[in-house]
């Protein structure tokens, strides 16, 4: 989106690829908030912003990508249920109103926000549409970028 070039460097973990930002032999990387977030606090590394829509609960102060002047960015992590395409619907359908009902309980909110996770459950068609969605905004986003292209 900003046509900023960046070298991808694999890690096997995150512990090396954090040692390694603060060691200096890389300059920047995306990574989970609980494994950033004591070295943010500590000072030793600067947070630059969210990859959501929306500023984290658990570090409210870190501005979003969009606040910080990358319109329309969202690369924020989900979690999903899939079944096999055969499942009959009625399981669908009862797996989903179980998952929405476990999502509810108090005690998976708090779970979820300690690693900086917002339940929201989403009834299948929903979620459908935002599997599309977002398959397309990443396949756009590479195709632009170039990768995988010969």
């Amino acid at each position: 989106m900003t046509q900023t070039k960046l070298a991808h460097v694999p890690y096997k973990g995150m512990g090396q690829a954090v040692q390694d930002l603060m060691g200096g032999q890389v300059n920047v990387m995306f990574g989970p908030p609980p494994v950033l977030l004591p070295h943010v606090k500590s000072g030793k590394l600067k947070a630059l912003a969210v990859a959501s829509r929306e500023r984290s609960p658990l570090y409210p102060d870190i501005p979003t990508a969009a606040e910080a002047g990358v319109a329309g960015f969202d690369a924020g992590a989900w979690y999903g249920l899939l079944a096999p395409a055969a499942t009959p619907r009625e399981v669908i359908a009862k797996i989903s109103a179980e998952s929405a009902r476990a999502l509810q309980k108090p005690e998976i909110v708090q779970a979820l926000a300690g690693i900086g996770a917002t339940p929201i459950g989403s009834r299948p068609d929903e979620f459908a549409r935002h599997l599309q969605a977002d398959i397309a905004k990443w396949d756009d986003l590479l195709k632009k970028a170039g990768v995988g292209q010969k």
